[in-house]
């Protein structure tokens, strides 16, 4: 088991559930069908969770969102995720770091990683930002 999703569902494909939005976050980022989210938030799996998510990635066919809020990522699990998100088949839509504290020298190589995400879709902060 993997922050709660047992491993079999993760090497299977299945994405986990993903909550409703709330009517605030339907105003603060696009919302996909559940079946093209991966979505895990605050579990502070950190780096080493990094790598895990990176494995599992390409596995999710028809994935156009990746959100990993409050998962404690650091700049290594941060750049581990979205340097396998560049490689996913088709570009992912959105993608959503936020309190990963990653550096802003990271931030700086994850956005040249995902050149077609503006400010608006591709969510990250720095450390102390």
């Amino acid at each position: 088991i993997f922050s709660g999703i047992p491993i079999g569902q993760l090497r299977a494909g299945i994405l986990p559930k993903v909550p409703a939005l709330s009517e605030r976050d339907k105003r603060r980022r696009p919302e996909f069908a559940t079946n093209e989210e991966f979505y895990l938030n605050g579990h502070g799996f950190g780096p080493p969770g990094g790598h895990i998510i990176a494995a599992f990635l390409p596995r999710f066919s028809g994935l156009r969102a990746l959100c990993l809020p409050y998962q404690a990522l650091g700049s290594e699990g941060a750049e581990l995720v979205t340097s396998a998100a560049a490689m996913y088949p088709s570009p992912l839509e959105f993608v959503m770091l936020s309190r990963n504290d990653v550096s802003s020298d990271a931030v700086q190589r994850i956005r040249k990683v995902l050149p077609h995400l503006d400010g608006y879709h591709l969510r990250l902060n720095s450390v102390g930002g």
